[in-house]
């Protein structure tokens, strides 16, 4: 049983997942991946030919089936030599990381041959059901079974090893638990509160400055901007909502790249429909729209630190804060844990040798904190990574061997 065990390990460093857990991770992305293979050519041909989905699907169909003979083949024998690379583990390989690195490419490209092949059989599918050629559905259910399954199994070594793991999970505490301590001013009401005051409030006052620059008080006109004001105003901080929220929990890009291409995108539109409402209806129209816009944008983007209990409350900026707080603080309890078991598995694995690699990943992180901006270093207990980063105490007595 020894022998076997070791065997094991020589032959793969990082074990591969279990197909419960490829099914998982793999299932949205292919999800995905087909519904825009499927949309994407119907709304191009409904474009330029005003051509219906349904003969849209039928004709990419048939295409396809023309070309069946041809294209599974290649597809089921590029998964069958992925399968043979990856299951010879390292004995072909000098340096075994590389080896698991290999393996980790040739899954994920075996994952997108398996869903590339769902789609063609998709397509087929619909065209062999509403055609005379439904006998094509007799072999394309076999090689639809065959290709998912050589799929899933190659997409199994899409797996990191523990030290990969616990680098990603200890960088995405650490940069979390700074994005936690930058969220202390924030909004105490339900996020749908602060939306609504907002559009309500910026729709008043826009349409009250518009009605005295037109010169007709009439109390229609006013009821009218009112509400058109703030149905574009709910949409307009919705959506933005969102993005701040997004931009906030997101632990993987700068802020900026985050709400940026969207606040380019909402100011060209705006700017837009406020031209088109000077050139249409006036003056006062155009300074109408410029005051919805203005208002969404102070709401939006107004700094949390110049703003007060009772504004926080009623701003968008706010809002999205708090609910960013609360999402950051419930992902970060689950990365914890996962921390907590990822080092419990690499202790009960190897205990001497993974206190040496901890011991060396503390002093990488207190290198890294010590050349930070900030002079003054964090207070014990203070932070989550120092939490998560120090060995329990019975640790202390093992014996370290020399790396």
């Amino acid at each position: 049983m020894a022998n076997k065990q070791s065997a094991s390990a020589e032959r793969f460093l990082i074990e591969p997942l279990s197909y419960r857990q490829t099914a998982e991770a793999a299932i949205a992305p292919a999800a995905a991946l087909i519904l825009v293979g499927i949309g994407l050519p119907i709304l191009v041909k409904l474009n330029l030919d005003q051509q219906s989905a349904l003969e849209t699907l039928v004709q990419g169909g048939e295409t396809l089936a023309n070309q069946l003979g041809w294209i599974f083949p290649v597809i089921i024998a590029a998964l069958l030599g992925f399968l043979a690379a990856a299951v010879t583990g390292n004995s072909h390989h000098s340096d075994p990381a590389e080896a698991d690195r290999l393996r980790r490419v040739l899954g994920g490209t075996g994952l997108i041959l398996g869903t590339a092949g769902l789609l063609i059989a998709a397509y087929v599918a619909i065209y062999a059901a509403t055609s005379e050629d439904w006998a094509l559905l007799i072999p394309l259910i076999p090689a639809v079974v065959l290709i998912g399954f050589l799929a899933l199994f190659i997409g199994r070594y899409v797996a990191f090893s523990h030290d990969e793991q616990l680098r990603a999970l200890t960088a995405a505490v650490t940069l979390r638990d700074e994005r936690i301590r930058t969220l202390g001013k924030r909004s105490r009401r339900p996020w749908w509160f602060a939306i609504l005051t907002s559009s309500g409030t910026i729709a008043l006052v826009a349409a009250g400055v518009a009605v005295l620059l037109r010169g007709e008080s009439s109390p229609a006109h006013f009821l009218i901007t009112s509400v058109l004001g703030f149905i574009a105003n709910l949409f307009v901080l919705s959506f933005g909502w969102m993005v701040l929220v997004a931009t906030y929990v997101d632990a993987t890009k700068t802020r900026v790249m985050a709400w940026a291409p969207a606040l380019g995108f909402y100011l060209i539109v705006a700017g837009s429909a406020a031209s088109a409402l000077f050139l249409s209806q006036g003056m006062w129209a155009g300074l109408w729209g410029i005051g919805l816009v203005a208002g969404c944008l102070l709401t939006l983007l107004l700094p949390r630190s110049l703003q007060g209990h009772w504004l926080l409350n009623t701003t968008v900026n706010g809002s999205a804060a708090a609910t960013a707080h609360r999402r950051l603080a419930e992902q970060q309890v689950i990365d914890l844990d996962r921390l907590r078991k990822l080092r419990l598995s690499m202790e009960q694995a190897d205990p001497e040798d993974w206190l040496r690699r901890s011991m060396v990943a503390l002093v990488h992180w207190s290198k890294r904190k010590g050349s930070s901006s900030s002079p003054v270093s964090p207070t014990p207990g203070r932070s989550t990574v120092a939490k998560v980063t120090v060995r329990p105490r019975r640790l202390r007595g093992s014996k370290l061997t020399n790396p």
